[in-house]
């Protein structure tokens, strides 16, 4: 049998189907989110590069200009310019080139390495125009393309070939300029609201075309590389952060107005950490507790003036935004326990990189070991909020109780002296204090918490006034427990200054008095609340308690 003889085959544009843009596309790109961090990469990129041309005398304002409109016929645009090293013809032919990419190679840390050009906006508006002129080149360039046109011509007899060289769906033209001239300047005109064409979607961008829409900044807060402000104190840490991650600060102006990210003067604790893969550091990560959380402050973020996008922690890489915030931290760590700071978490390894749609990390063995190192990270700042919540909760029992006595203190009226939640609050900061003080190692996780909690500056101030407040007022000992066997009646009846003696009952039971008693039922008001009564239940079964007693 005669063996298989080779056969030249060759394959041309022809060969592929046109259908083929809208799939590379559309499945990474679906969001405006994504579409949107895609113009603002591809213009942070272009600064990058006359950064490799610019001599050393030379910087150029470093800002992404966003401005949009809608005029009367309903039309929208969105337009985005930069200043950086423009385009030639080679270039501004490369944004219709499909996954070819010369930036890995001739540019120091690009945001963007995968090739994909202009494809990645199709859908967001019916037209696309860039217009570029690259320093030192005596021609200005502009690249047209019909979206409209090119879906409704996309079926699957159309190939990649009648949609390139289609001047209806794709042109070049080109015009003299000065040879000192460089920008670039991306447009997404929407002649409309969002629609099908032939089974694709174009204008998505439509809603965030109307000037008064707010939504387009909060789509920039969460997608796109917003930097920090560069003045003094905590944020010269932020920009140290910054060049070890090799991203040059870079601004964004959205309809005249600088986006610029800020943390409010009520957060506090700035912190540094290192997430390693081995021997190296992958990551650096800074935090700052969240005031909302930690009662701080009278009051939050205000978005508006911040530009923080929200309490958590963000992944970044070159100071882009991956996913969502918390990323990975799902049954890591307990739900809302990261909105207890603020931070970013900046991807310095080289081959943990983002995947194609910005919302996940490239599969990879790096990316495994990565995640369960970041994973790792979520684990610490959720045992320090728990921490913190403890000195918080311990504080606020403290300071409830101190003010609990002081309100008994100045009371005129006997119900107001045996209001039973006003007690339940002296009695609860007396078991603490109790629990504090006691000598040996603590006999339950409980005890252990509330002791390593009192170690705490914030804690201490107000447990040396709680302590002073219901000694004086004899709170404590009135509502002091007993570890040490019961005493005969004999020597109880001594020790127990004014309260009254207990005594045996029939069959031996211990009679206590009145105000222990009471102690004891405020004491178990929670207990009341977790069997599920509301607080007129609890306040009703406390009444008939207290006719008994009072009968």
């Amino acid at each position: 049998m005669e063996k298989f003889a080779p056969i030249n085959v060759e394959f041309s544009l022809r060969d592929v189907g046109s259908k083929v843009f809208d799939q590379l596309t559309a499945d990474i790109y679906t969001g405006a989110g994504s579409i949107v961090r895609e113009l603002v990469k591809n213009a942070y990129d272009g600064y990058l590069a006359l950064d490799a041309e610019a001599s050393d005398d030379e910087s150029p304002p470093r800002e992404i200009v966003i401005s949009r409109e809608r005029d009367k016929d309903g039309v929208g645009r969105i337009l985005l310019a930069d200043r950086g090293i423009g385009q030639d013809l080679g270039k501004i032919k490369g944004n219709v080139q499909i996954s070819i990419s010369t930036k890995p190679e001739e540019l120091e840390d690009p945001t963007g390495f995968r090739g994909l050009g202009s494809w990645a906006v199709l859908g967001g508006g019916s037209k696309i125009i860039i217009t570029s002129s690259k320093k030192g080149t005596a021609d200005e360039y502009r690249l047209e393309i019909n979206v409209r046109k090119i879906y409704e011509i996309c079926d699957t007899t159309t190939t990649a070939h009648d949609i390139l060289n289609n001047t209806k769906c794709i042109s070049f033209l080109k015009r003299p300029c000065g040879k000192d001239d460089h920008f670039t300047t991306v447009e997404v005109i929407c002649d409309g609201p969002p629609e099908i064409v032939n089974e694709h979607e174009l204008n998505r961008l439509y809603p965030y075309t109307d000037p008064h829409n707010p939504d387009l900044r909060d789509l920039l807060v969460r997608h796109c590389p917003i930097p920090f402000s560069s003045e003094g104190g905590v944020y010269e840490k932020i920009h140290e952060i910054y060049r070890q991650g090799r991203y040059v600060p870079t601004g964004i102006v959205l309809d005249g107005d600088k986006l610029e990210r800020r943390l409010p003067a009520e957060l506090s604790a700035f912190s540094k950490h290192e997430i390693r893969l081995g021997k190296h550091i992958a990551a650096i990560a800074w935090v700052v507790e969240n005031p909302d959380k930690t009662g701080e402050a009278g009051r939050w973020i205000d978005e508006q003036k911040h530009f923080l996008g929200g309490p958590s922690i963000q992944v970044v890489k070159y100071n882009v935004p991956i996913g969502r915030k918390g990323l990975f931290s799902d049954d890591i760590v307990r739900a809302g326990i990261l909105d207890w700071f603020v931070g970013e978490v900046h991807i310095l390894a080289v081959d943990v990189r983002p995947s194609a749609n910005g919302e996940e990390l490239r599969a990879g063995t790096a990316r495994d070991t990565f995640v369960e190192e970041l994973q790792e990270f979520y684990r610490k700042l959720e045992k320090s909020a728990e921490s913190k919540s403890e000195v918080l909760s311990l504080r606020k029992k403290l300071h409830q109780g101190m003010e609990a006595a002081a309100q008994l203190a100045n009371a005129t009226h006997e119900k107001e002296r045996d209001d039973p939640h006003t007690l339940a609050k002296i009695a609860t900061a007396v078991g603490l204090i109790e629990q504090i003080d006691k000598k040996g190692k603590p006999k339950t996780e409980s005890e252990r918490k509330v002791r390593e909690a009192a170690q705490q500056p914030q804690v201490m101030r107000f447990l040396k006034q709680t302590r002073d407040t219901l000694k004086e007022g004899g709170w404590a000992e009135r509502y002091k427990k007993s570890d040490k066997p019961a005493e005969d009646d004999k020597s109880r009846g001594k020790s127990a200054g004014k309260r009254q003696p207990a005594t045996a009952g029939e069959g031996g039971a211990r009679m206590i008095a009145v105000d222990e008693f009471q102690a004891r039922i405020g004491r178990a008001i929670p207990r009341f609340e977790q069997l599920g009564l509301t607080p007129v239940q609890v306040e009703g079964v406390l009444k008939i308690i207290r006719d008994l007693l009072n009968a």
